[in-house]
């Protein structure tokens, strides 16, 4: 694995090269960069495939933000800082780990076990599980979604999952076991990961799991209102629009169909 450092503390970078060394003999630092301009050259000018970055958000001429916005990076990224302010803006950047200085070698060591989980991918993480029923099998290799708690990255499996909510522009997953995890990545690009036999999104705002749909009823203006087997805060509507596909995408399973 080849990898890039981005730090302007050059007792850190030393620290970070160590703990990569312990961590894997196999892992190689192909460079330490210390501002925004200097880490845009050199992954423009690098002949190499780059694996994985370590970043300071803090760098000599900004906030290394600036990268993401001038070079497109789709390999993961460890941001190691000590302000935790800038998780929200982190996550949104590749970020797969958050991690407040000082740190330590352990703290390194499952960033890079977050990228083996991760598999090559940033958000969606493919692993081969045992099917728990024929519905999950319809989801080629289970998958998961990383969310965030606390300051720490979760695994969520896609099978678990019943809600999807954009609320105060941040998309919120919710499980079948009633649990509520911040998601930072677009409600467009999560419903692009979602097998369309289970997942539906039935407005801007939200995708429903069929496993948690327990049963729909009309209201007003020929929309419909869903009972979701998880609680949720407000009444939720499919769109009138998607009413017709979302009652024929229902179909493939049984449910309660109330009428007024």
């Amino acid at each position: 694995m080849n990898i890039v450092i981005v730090e302007n503390e050059p007792k850190i970078a030393r620290l970070l090269v160590d703990c990569i060394e312990k961590s894997n003999q196999q892992f190689r630092v192909l460079a330490i960069c210390t501002s925004i301009q200097s880490t845009i050259q050199f992954i423009q000018e690098c002949p190499e495939q780059i694996d994985m970055y370590f970043m300071d958000v803090h760098l000599n001429d900004g906030l290394c933000f600036e990268i993401f916005k001038q070079i497109k990076i789709e390999v993961p990224v460890v941001f190691c800082t000590s302000f935790d302010l800038y998780m929200l803006e982190a996550f949104k950047s590749n970020g797969i780990d958050y991690i407040l200085k000082p740190f330590s070698q352990e703290d390194i060591e499952l960033a890079f076990k977050k990228v083996q989980m991760l598999a090559g991918h940033t958000q969606e993480v493919p692993i081969p599980l045992p099917p728990t029923s024929a519905e999950s099998q319809s989801q080629p290799n289970d998958t998961f979604l990383l969310v965030q708690m606390r300051g720490k990255t979760y695994p969520v499996p896609i099978r678990d999952i019943a809600i999807v909510s954009l609320e105060n522009d941040i998309v919120q997953l919710y499980t079948q076991k009633k649990e509520k995890y911040a998601l930072f990545k677009p409600l467009d690009d999560i419903e692009k990961v979602l097998d369309a036999n289970c997942f539906f999104r039935i407005n801007r705002q939200m995708i429903v799991n069929r496993a948690s749909v327990v049963s729909i009823q009309p209201c007003l203006n020929r929309k419909v209102t869903v009972n979701l087997s998880v609680p949720f805060a407000s009444q939720i509507i499919v769109s009138r629009l998607k009413v017709s596909a979302f009652v024929k995408w229902l179909e493939n399973r049984p449910v309660a169909v109330e009428y007024r």
